[in-house]
């Protein structure tokens, strides 16, 4: 297997670990993916920086995720580029959820731009993530 084959065996794990994390609403592991000096750049907000402040912002989604049911998340990447300990890609992201109280079933779209940082210990974290929703 060559480095290049490698490092998108590595991706590849990272991308299913995040979307199996998403779908069980499981923050820790979400925030695990993400390197310390990580930023989050929402469509609309303002940047959320460092991984202690994207734990805190997951944290809070959590307690929203509370009155859903999570139905269906997936990614579907359009490019994925590695240089040398640096990746970045874009993809799209669609999810549907039920509302618990009403049934009511939420679809969602979504892009998103990610830089990706191997760390030292050779894993691969988000070190910049940006997505903008897609409107219906």
């Amino acid at each position: 297997m060559t480095h290049k084959e490698q490092d998108l065996t590595e991706l590849k794990k990272l991308h299913d670990l995040d979307v199996k994390a998403s779908l069980e609403v499981d923050i820790e592991t979400l925030i695990s993916l993400w390197s310390d000096d990580g930023v989050l750049l929402p469509e609309g907000g303002k940047p959320t920086i460092g991984k202690v402040a994207i734990g805190k912002h997951l944290q809070e989604y959590k307690k929203e995720a509370d009155a859903f049911e999570i139905i269906e998340y997936s990614q579907d990447f359009e490019e994925i580029k590695i240089i040398g300990d640096w990746a970045f890609e874009w993809m799209t992201f669609k999810g549907a959820y039920r509302m618990k109280e009403t049934g009511e079933v939420i679809e969602q779209r979504a892009r998103a731009f990610r830089l990706l940082h191997r760390q030292p210990d050779g894993y691969w974290k988000a070190a910049r993530v940006m997505y903008q929703n897609d409107v219906p």
